[in-house]
């Protein structure tokens, strides 16, 4: 990941991350009311932590996740801290739909 991320253009990966990335509002605007079951997880140290926070809380099917310590690339790469909530997740989901 590190490798991949230094190939780019310093100045463009700052612009994305000042302009886009760091200033966008979040996913709970564009998704607000949707019947559609997710789960939202963040490392409690990714600047997106809180955010993702709320916007689940705006979802009427979803579900959050905290995971401590990890920041936002970490939390990527953490499938085994991950995959028991997605998993209770999906079978609470299908039990439902069922």
């Amino acid at each position: 990941m590190a490798r991949r991320l230094g190939s780019n253009e310093p100045r463009a990966v700052l612009a994305c991350l000042d302009g886009a990335i760091l200033s966008w509002s979040g996913a709970g605007d564009c998704l607000r009311g949707s019947p559609i079951p997710c789960l939202f997880y963040a490392g409690d140290v990714d600047p997106f932590h809180t955010r993702a926070s709320e916007a689940a809380q705006e979802l009427p099917k979803a579900s959050f996740v905290s995971l401590p310590g990890l920041d936002h690339i970490q939390a990527w790469f953490a499938p085994d801290l991950v995959l028991p909530h997605a998993t209770s997740f999906l079978t609470k989901v299908s039990k439902e739909s069922a």
